[in-house]
């Protein structure tokens, strides 16, 4: 995608995220990322849903985004 997501995107996508996709996907990338031997860099993070817990959990997580949102 050349642009990043319109706003009205970006303000309801953990939302409609957490219904459809979360349950399979957080575990999974949680879990690479804990297994990660340093740093770990999230190239499109986004809203941060994966960002923040990784860093809750204690994950030496970073994250960029071409979206300000």
């Amino acid at each position: 995608m050349s642009e990043p997501y319109p706003d009205f995107v970006a303000r309801f996508y953990d939302t409609v995220y957490a219904r459809v996709r979360d349950g399979v996907d957080n575990a999974w990338y949680l879990d690479q990322m804990s297994a990660a031997d340093g740093a770990v860099l999230e190239v499109g993070v986004g809203t941060g849903r994966l960002f923040v817990e990784a860093r809750r959990r204690g994950i030496d997580a970073w994250g960029i985004d071409r979206s300000r949102r």
